[in-house]
């Protein structure tokens, strides 16, 4: 049996800004203000990819992380010519490798992995606006028009490896494979050694214009 952990996330939030007024009874004005805000990574865990228990459902078993070679049976993966591609002693070293640059699995050794046990890595996104304020009198009445310019995730602006946001599918990524006919494992390594990936589409700034009139 495993213990479930619950998706607790770690929040942080902060506001820097800078503001000057000039002219004429101080109608025109302009700001810069930078907000940040971090979270810890979603939660996830470590699957088979199989049936390992016999149940009928594919791919929601718990997977156990070796000590050693000798606690897992690996199989040689074979191409459809019948040639060996990579040995189980090939696997056992790249899986192995694996766990120990794993945070989480590398505490797991002898042990099932946890439901919602691993974590992705912290994320963090930083918010620009700079704002333009025209003002003038008419009628004896202040009026102001201000224009905005906002740029999300300025980060990846600046640099295409900050403000990335990570994901997993399902919250869930199949570590092992599970060979039902030869009750034994195989282990081909997620891509770049890593479980979860960068969400392309939220990693992106984006940039904003706005436009308000102020009247009082």
């Amino acid at each position: 049996m495993s213990n479930s952990n619950f998706d607790l996330r770690h929040r942080l939030i902060g506001n820097l800004g800078y503001t000057i007024n000039y002219g004429k009874d101080n109608m025109f004005g302009t700001s810069v203000n930078l907000f940040y805000a971090g979270r810890s990574g979603g939660a996830f865990t470590y699957l088979y990819n199989g049936d390992l228990n016999g149940d009928g459902a594919n791919g929601n078993d718990l997977l156990y992380v070796p000590n050693s070679a000798s606690e897992i049976k690996l199989l040689d993966i074979v191409n459809k010519s019948g040639e060996v591609v990579s040995t189980a002693a090939q696997q056992w070293e790249a899986l192995n490798a694996y766990i120990e640059q794993d945070d989480y699995l590398k505490t797991r050794r002898g042990q099932y992995a946890e439901r919602n046990g691993a974590f992705m890595p912290w994320q963090h996104q930083f918010d620009l606006r700079i704002a333009q304020d025209i003002g003038g009198i008419f009628n004896g009445t202040k009026n102001r028009l201000q224009l905005t310019f906002d740029i999300f995730n300025v980060g990846n602006l600046l640099n295409n490896k900050w403000g990335r946001n990570y994901s997993v599918s399902n919250s869930a990524y199949q570590l092992i494979s599970y060979n039902n006919k030869d009750e034994g494992f195989t282990f081909a390594g997620p891509k770049d050694n890593k479980a979860y990936s960068v969400s392309s589409l939220a990693s992106r700034w984006q940039g904003q214009f706005g436009i308000r009139y102020i009247f009082n």
